[in-house]
């Protein structure tokens, strides 16, 4: 090696992996600060019912399954609803705070689940450009003070997909327990669609390496599939037990099927299946 020529050392990089951390979180912190402190708007996008479903648990200990006033059953699993109760059952109300620091969290916690894969992968400086791309982002700004279960969906949906990639590059038994584990954790946010986009991204590496499924991959596998299926399930039939079939009907029926098959506005029947 020429002698003018010095070899590459991250130690060297203009931000040490710390650093890129605390501005990845001062970031966030100043975007949380500004979104906060605009004016409301619990009114739009449906934020209401929310916050009624977690008055629901608040008041009637309705912990398993969640009504508005009118009786209706909550659209959605309650994992979110379960966070907002929590924190409101520490701060004694339901307000616009208790129902956005499960949503805020949730995007600081992408950001710093990206930031992390990509230090891991590239150094610091491209792991905090990539978590300030995703702050600054429109779906960043909207979601970190929106009373939905986005947020919290996206950030599962981001675990369970590095644990996939982690699990498949690997040889360490368990990895796809981990995986299953954060599977369940997003689909008792939004529903079982979280799964098959955490997977989403291993359709490639299949493709490429397809001898590699039978390398101890299918006893994690089966493992994690068992888990998911007891805590997801058994939530499941728990609701039944305590509503009966309105929860079917519901939750399967109008939102998972009814929403693969036609939309919101009205359109034709199967339009939008593909989504």
């Amino acid at each position: 090696m020429p002698s003018n020529v010095e070899p590459t050392n991250r130690n060297h990089a203009p931000f040490s992996a710390r650093a890129a951390l605390l501005a990845v979180f001062a970031s966030w912190l100043l975007l949380a600060v500004v979104r906060l402190t605009a004016p409301s708007d619990l009114l739009d996008n449906d934020q209401a019912r929310p916050a009624m479903y977690a008055l629901d648990i608040l008041r009637n200990a309705h912990w398993i399954v969640q009504t508005d006033p009118s009786g209706d059953i909550a659209s959605k699993p309650p994992l979110y609803t379960w966070l907002v109760a929590i924190v409101a059952a520490v701060s004694g109300r339901v307000n616009e705070w208790t129902l956005y620091i499960p949503t805020s969290l949730a995007v600081l916690g992408i950001a710093l689940l990206v930031n992390r894969a990509a230090s891991t992968r590239f150094g610091p400086v491209p792991g905090l450009l990539a978590a300030g791309a995703f702050l600054f982002s429109p779906f960043a700004a909207k979601h970190l003070a929106l009373a939905r279960t986005d947020a919290l969906f996206a950030l599962a949906v981001t675990g369970a997909a590095l644990l996939a990639y982690r699990a498949w590059t690997t040889d360490r038994r368990g990895r796809w327990t981990l995986f299953w584990i954060a599977c369940v954790l997003a689909t008792l946010t939004k529903g079982p669609l979280g799964v098959v986009l955490a997977l989403g991204g291993l359709v490639p590496l299949v493709w490429s390496d397809p001898k590699r499924v039978g390398r101890g991959v299918w006893l994690d596998l089966s493992a994690g599939i068992v888990i998911y299926a007891a805590l997801c399930g058994g939530w499941l039939l728990a609701a039944h037990a305590q509503m009966g079939q309105p929860v079917i009907d519901k939750l399967i029926g109008r939102e998972l099927l009814g929403h693969a098959a036609s939309s919101d506005s009205g359109g034709m029947p199967l339009l939008s299946f593909y989504k």
